[in-house]
């Protein structure tokens, strides 16, 4: 390990939090995105490509009635990131619900691209909202491996730098949701 104080050993790491949901939000931030018109969670380039993803995408806008999570996710990413990260955020993105049916599935990719609304990521967020005994696969992967394997426990929360790659290997059976997030700042330099 570096003695470099301007060396950062925790870039590559995930933060995970349990239980930074109940079940009972858990449920609750689910039946809302019910409320609202999914769609075909496109990719980077607004193409669906099917063989890299299959999802549905609802985003919930910022109401003070949903308010809570938003302060709640931000709260737990913001200490990972002070802790960890220690990258200049600037302001929290909508929130998304993804919805993985049979088959569901996102190929290797980052969070970090090209686009207005992705240039900019910095910090991901994913909330599993679904218990784990609904679903089969779907397992959240990482490239290289994770020092540790997420368990994917409904209610727990990982937070991770925008530019790892990973994957959300294919659903065999279920349905499997989760609440995404990304914080942002300026540019990588």
């Amino acid at each position: 390990m570096s003695k470099d104080p301007g060396f950062n050993q925790y870039l590559q790491i995930q933060f995970l939090c349990e239980n930074a949901f109940n079940p009972e939000e858990c449920k609750k931030i689910i039946e809302y995105s019910g409320t609202i018109p999914k769609t075909q969670a496109f990719m980077g380039n607004g193409q669906i490509d099917y063989t890299k993803r299959i999802a549905k995408t609802t985003f919930i806008p910022f109401t003070q009635d949903n308010s809570w999570i938003s302060n709640r996710i931000i709260s737990i990413a913001m200490n990972a990131n002070d802790n960890f990260y220690k990258f200049r955020i600037s302001h929290l993105s909508d929130l998304q619900v993804l919805e993985y049916s049979e088959n569901g599935h996102f190929d290797w990719h980052v969070d970090i691209g090209a686009t207005r609304e992705s240039c900019t990521r910095k910090i991901s967020i994913i909330v599993f909202l679904t218990q784990r005994k609904n679903y089969q696969g779907g397992q959240l992967v990482w490239l290289p491996p994770a020092e540790f394997t997420i368990e994917q426990e409904q209610g727990s929360m990982v937070v991770f730098p925008s530019y790892h790659v990973h994957k959300v290997e294919p659903v065999i059976s279920g349905v499997r949701h989760t609440l995404l997030a990304w914080l942002h700042g300026e540019p990588f330099s």
